[in-house]
C-alpha cells in the first residue's frame, strides 16, 4: 500500500492512492481555506468506514 501526500499551499495538502486524491485543509476561523476535511476528520472517517466495512 503506498500513500502519497503533497504540500498545496497554506494549511492544505493533497493525499493521493491508487489515483484517487482528496485534500485536507483547516477550517477559516483555524486559518485554512476550507477545501477539505480536517486530518482528525479524515481519521474518523477512515476508522467509520473502516468498522461498517467489516460490520456489514
Amino acid at each position: 500500500m503506498e500513500v502519497k501526500v503533497t504540500y498545496q499551499n497554506g494549511m492544505r495538502y493533497e493525499a493521493e492512492a491508487r489515483g484517487h486524491k482528496v485534500l485536507c485543509d483547516q477550517p477559516i476561523d483555524a486559518g485554512g481555506a476550507d477545501s477539505g476535511m480536517t486530518p482528525p476528520e479524515y481519521m474518523l472517517v477512515s476508522l467509520g468506514t473502516c468498522a461498517m466495512y467489516y460490520a456489514a
